[in-house]
């Protein structure tokens, strides 16, 4: 392992020199590059020799001398130190990023043989020297304690663990999740460690870092830890922060960036309940933390990734053996003999078999009922495998059922055929289902033409009144045909009056009887309007709930129209027959030059009355009549009101300049007039018609002879 680990540092001397000389200058370094690399290569060549077993002396031997030389010429002693641990940073960091094979064994190494220079260097200075052997073994004991650490809480013990001999109150290790541009989004606590008292933030709290403003301190230090003394007092945290971890009882805090080839992985956050004054060699231990824990952190992290993912596998796992066995599908498993070697509960319930009747027997001879057939279906498995298809299979009892099978073939790790799995679908119920549904679908195309082909319109609309469905018919109808009719909404075909009648009167007596029928109007697309006969029918669901209406729709514009053709022949009807009655009741006889007759019979009201007059006014005009003689014979009852319209017409007649002449006043017309004090003593009243004439003709200075 030392000859591959040498090989490895010897290959990568390069990549170790320029980590070196990036480390030195972060910590303020201002030699150049050149010069930096000199001093540190000789020691690297050192270390290679005494991994390969060829060297005079080994790097401890050399470590040491270089130690004594440094003390000889008065060189500062923590140049040793740095030196070294400039050396073990720069490795550890190319070997975090090359990731060789052998990458924890090689750091354990390198961290022995470090660890024990370290020691030399303390016992040459012949002093403490807290920093290097404190501070430097205790780095160099994280490093080895870090690869061994085996949780995250592990991991925050050695990580920790010199702010812990400081004192620190609490520490906690922080897992960093960044978005798609590589920035730091999520925080989350992986691990917690506090002297006393429950964790503010236990394990598993998640924080949204652009949320917290003290997100950017130290975002904006990526590369060296943020030590801050005493929070009450410190500028770079803002109001709020400061009151919270004051709150909480805390005055000091060291945050730890931990970065993998410059992408955030992790923070280390260790706190004190008091004021903290951090010295030269915590400082320098918190800085050589920084380099030293990422690629553990990064580690552990893609170890508890790896177990949770295994934790969810096995979850996962459980979870499909507990869909096998309580699926209603058969699932079974045989092997390449056919011999069955598992089947779930649903096998042996659709083939009415118990468990153990089923492990062991031969699917194809137990189950299978067309064994020729299957023989084929087994050969496109071990050919393509899989196969989906339609099987008839035997039950104990002899009766048989359609299963839908999907069989797959398994491999073992060599990726030859093991096994063969498949479930089975009991279709023998879908089978008649599909029967009924090609005799529904027979019955429904039938329907279908039917609508497709009447002259009625057939619609079907949603409950929010949009059109499903609109036959030919009566897309022609309003005017739509190049229309798609699932575009359209109920209010398209009607008029706002009608539309709003329709909501309003029609569709509650559909939701409450179930249907309504009756006259209304369609709305043409060019506007008109159609009068229409119409049914609505509510359509329900599977449960009864209101699901569609349909519609069927008939044109009655011709029915319509006749129906007022026939209204107005009925109307003329009426009126000749009103005329020629009304010729009857009010007729005018001309019987001689310039005397009119004009005959009453029967009831004299308003309406006749004005008739009378009308007509006798007109018979005046057309007979240049200069008598007129109303004969009353045939009017049963005279009362104030029949004698008030005799007496306006016979004004009227008087002023168009014809004499009117009463005849047939009976008897209980003569009594009727005195007792109701009607007067006529103005009026030329007679006895008949005879009477009548005789007067009339005389007035004419007519004389009668025999």
């Amino acid at each position: 392992m030392s000859a591959q680990l040498a090989q490895w540092i010897d290959e990568h001397k390069d990549e170790i020199l320029d980590a070196y000389v990036v480390w030195r200058k972060e910590r303020g370094e201002a030699r150049p590059d050149k010069v930096m690399k000199q001093a540190i290569e000789l020691p690297i060549v050192l270390l290679v020799k005494t991994l390969q077993g060829d060297a005079e002396i080994s790097f401890v031997q050399g470590v040491e001398m270089a130690t004594k030389n440094a003390l000889a010429s008065n060189t500062p002693t923590d140049v040793v130190a740095e030196s070294l641990q400039g050396v073990f940073v720069a490795m550890r960091q190319v070997m975090d990023k090359e990731r060789p094979p052998q990458w924890a064994e090689w750091v354990g190494v390198l961290g022995d043989i470090f660890l024990e220079s370290s020691q030399v260097v303390a016992k040459v200075l012949g002093r403490s020297f807290e920093w290097q052997k404190a501070g430097l073994e205790s780095l160099y004991e994280i490093s080895r304690d870090l690869n061994a650490a085996d949780s995250a809480d592990e991991l925050l013990r050695v990580l920790a663990r010199p702010a812990v001999k400081a004192g620190a109150f609490a520490t906690s290790l922080l897992y960093i999740d960044l978005d798609e541009a590589g920035e730091p989004e999520w925080a989350e606590t992986a691990a917690i460690w506090q002297r006393e008292g429950e964790p503010v933030f236990p394990v598993g709290t998640r924080f949204y870092l652009p949320e917290f403003s003290f997100t950017q301190m130290w975002l904006s230090s990526p590369d060296a830890p943020q030590l801050i003394v005493d929070i009450s007092t410190d500028g770079d945290f803002d109001d709020n922060f400061r009151q919270m971890m004051t709150g909480l009882g805390r005055r000091a805090v060291v945050i730890v960036p931990l970065l993998q080839a410059g992408r955030w992985v992790g923070l280390g956050i260790f706190s004190w309940n008091k004021i903290h004054e951090f010295d030269e060699e915590e400082v320098k231990v918190y800085q050589a933390l920084t380099n030293l824990v990422s690629p553990a952190v990064e580690n552990r992290r893609l170890v508890d990734n790896l177990e949770r993912m295994v934790a969810e596998r096995t979850r996962d796992m459980a979870t499909f053996q507990a869909l096998i066995e309580n699926t209603p599908d058969a699932v079974g498993m045989t092997d390449m003999n056919g011999v069955m070697m598992y089947a779930n509960p649903s096998f042996c319930k659709m083939l009415g078999y118990d468990d153990c009747e089923v492990i062991g027997a031969s699917f194809v001879e137990a189950y299978v009922d067309d064994v020729d057939h299957f023989a084929e279906v087994l050969q496109q498995v071990l050919e393509r495998g899989s196969w989906q298809g339609v099987l008839t299979y035997k039950r104990k009892d002899g009766s048989k059922i359609e299963g839908q099978l999907a069989a797959l073939l398994l491999y073992d790790d060599d990726g030859e055929p093991r096994a063969v799995a498949g479930s089975i679908r009991d279709i023998t119920e879908r089978k008649q289902a599909e029967v009924e549904r090609e005799r529904m679908v027979s019955q429904l195309t039938r329907l279908t033409t039917v609508m497709n082909t009447t002259s009625d319109m057939v619609s079907m609309s949603d409950m929010q009144g949009n059109i499903l469905y609109m036959n030919p018919a009566g897309m022609t109808l309003v005017g739509r045909e190049n229309q798609d009719p699932t575009t359209m909404v109920i209010a398209d075909y009607h008029s706002p009056k009608v539309g709003e009648k329709i909501g309003k009167e029609y569709i509650p007596v559909v939701m409450e009887k179930g249907a309504w029928s009756g006259e209304t109007e369609l709305l043409h697309a060019d506007g008109t309007c159609i009068p229409v006969s119409q049914v609505i029918t509510l359509i329900r669901d599977q449960d009864g709930e209101p699901e569609a209406m349909g519609t069927i729709i008939r044109d009655i514009t011709e029915h319509k129209r006749a129906e007022v053709e026939r209204e107005r022949l009925q109307w003329e009807a009426m009126e000749a027959q009103k005329r020629a009655i009304q010729e009857l009741s009010t007729p005018i006889i001309p019987v001689m030059d310039r005397i009119l007759v004009m005959p009453l019979v029967g009831t004299v009201d308003s309406m006749r009355a004005r008739d009378i007059t009308r007509t006798l006014l007109a018979g005046i005009q057309k007979h240049r009549a200069k008598i007129v003689i109303l004969d009353i014979t045939g009017v049963a009852v005279v009362d104030s009101g029949v004698a008030n319209h005799l007496n306006k017409t016979i004004h009227a007649a008087r002023l168009k300049g014809a004499h009117t002449i009463i005849t047939g006043v009976s008897d209980a017309v003569a009594e009727t007039i005195v007792d109701l004090g009607i007067d006529w003593s103005a009026i030329e009243t007679l006895n008949d018609l005879q009477t009548g004439l005789v007067f009339a003709l005389n007035s004419l200075g007519i004389r009668l002879t025999r």
